[in-house]
């Protein structure tokens, strides 16, 4: 059975019917399931403090203040030269909106701070405390003389063998406590600091103006919020219209049949990255050695470079590369060494004399097979990283076998290559930490056993 174009819109219609329902009926259980919002809280009481900081000069008789010996605090710049003494006065109010259990300790001192050390002159405590009040205050004082407290600084920078930047003179009224209101503690804390800052012949103030303010808040715990109520009829309309569209949709399914899928896209293979012959490479960048080739294979697919073969004349091409950035991953194929020549061959050679044409064919496979054991050990030289005097010494040894090569002394260019070996192999443990004694216990080479 197969719908016609009338009968098809029927289970469309209900399906669609059916899924408004059961969002409907997920939208006003989750409204239902919201908590109901706590109500605001409102202060029962609220301590307000309030400082005054004062403070008066002794100043020397001088034309910037009229020839005046004392100045009165404000926002007004001291200045060293000229001033003797600072009397400072700090005044703290402490007020509430409705009476209350009030007790206040403060902490009273006086500091020399600079960026790198800090100093007490002065500390003391002052008490007070009401048990039913509305406002109490309490006052510091502190005269501080102004030509002993940077003697005192300068003091400590000597011995320290620092110079300070900068000063500073705080006067610091630290008060701590706490007050009852309707059977609620709170606890208080308030810093009115009063601050000079010496800054070359200035004396610059700060803090002379202080005020707080602390809520209190009842402890009785809020009722808490009734819980969600979900109607019955709400929870069977969602149920009953999630069941209603997974059989509509059953339905519709089952008369129309499975749907025809196309043909399955085919996944093609990662390709092999494209190879390129170079010329020698003047500098690379920091490079990354790759154990075997496979590994590079994928490195270039995932970075989307192509293998990099450089072919030097002198050193082959076996060394492959992928450029990425700052970064050079390597690979470098390294051939079995040569096979030794003929036992035979050099055994048989005559120690009185041989035909020119016999010595000829044995001194040219010879020197073939010195030459090929020297391209190994320069390209092994490349490969590590040896120090400026190694390196040095192991271009002496190449440049040594290939006049030798060229003049045709293959025992001297023989020697010169067993010692480019050593040479190398010492470098080489070294570098890998192997004792070096893997290295010198192996059997001399067969090319230089021929000729030695």
């Amino acid at each position: 059975m197969t719908f016609s174009s009338g009968s098809y819109r029927l289970p469309w219609v209900l399906f669609v019917v059916f899924c408004l329902a059961a969002a409907g009926a997920a939208y006003a259980i989750a409204v239902g399931l919201e908590p109901a919002p706590a109500p605001a809280r409102s202060p029962i009481a609220t301590f307000n403090a309030t400082a005054r900081n004062n403070f008066t000069a002794a100043v020397q008789p001088s034309a910037l203040f009229g020839n005046a010996t004392h100045v009165e605090g404000g926002n007004v710049t001291l200045f060293a030269p000229i001033t003797n003494w600072i009397n400072a006065t700090l005044s703290t109010t402490f007020l509430t909106n409705r009476s209350a259990s009030v007790s206040l300790h403060e902490r009273f001192s006086v500091l020399l701070t600079t960026p790198v050390w800090s100093k007490e002159v002065y500390a003391t405590w002052l008490n007070t405390s009401s048990p039913s009040t509305t406002g109490l205050a309490i006052s510091a004082g502190y005269d501080a003389n102004v030509t002993q407290l940077l003697a005192l600084a300068a003091s400590i920078d000597r011995q320290l063998n620092y110079t300070s930047p900068a000063l500073t003179l705080s006067f610091m009224p630290s008060v701590t406590g706490s007050l009852t209101v309707a059977a609620v503690r709170q606890s208080v804390a308030f810093a009115p600091d009063l601050n000079f800052s010496f800054a070359a012949p200035e004396i610059v103030p700060s803090g002379l103006a202080y005020s707080s303010s602390v809520p209190v808040y009842a402890s009785a715990p809020l009722p808490p919020p009734t819980g969600p109520r979900l109607g019955a009829a709400l929870v069977a309309l969602l149920a009953g219209s999630l069941g209603a569209v997974v059989g509509t949709g059953a339905w519709m399914y089952g008369e129309r049949g499975p749907r025809v899928r196309g043909p399955t896209a085919t996944i093609e293979p990662p390709r092999f990255p494209t190879l390129v012959e170079t010329g020698p490479l003047a500098f690379l960048p920091r490079t990354v050695t790759m154990r075997d080739f496979p590994d590079l294979v994928r490195v270039a697919n995932a970075v989307g470079k192509p293998i990099l073969r450089p072919v030097d004349p002198d050193l082959g091409g076996n060394v492959f590369l992928v450029l990425d950035g700052e970064v050079a991953y390597a690979y470098e194929h390294r051939p079995l060494p040569p096979p030794p020549p003929p036992a035979v061959a050099v055994a048989a050679e005559p120690e009185g004399g041989r035909t020119s044409e016999h010595r000829g064919i044995v001194l040219s496979q010879y020197a073939s097979t010195l030459h090929r054991h020297l391209r190994y050990e320069a390209r092994r030289m490349l490969r590590l990283h040896l120090d400026p005097e190694v390196l040095a010494l192991a271009q002496d040894e190449v440049r040594r076998s290939i006049d030798a090569l060229r003049l045709g002394a293959d025992a001297v260019a023989a020697q010169a290559i067993e010692a480019l070996t050593e040479l190398l192999d010492r470098a080489e443990a070294e570098s890998s930490e192997t004792p070096l004694e893997e290295y010198t216990a192996r059997e001399p080479s067969a090319i230089f056993r021929s000729r030695t």
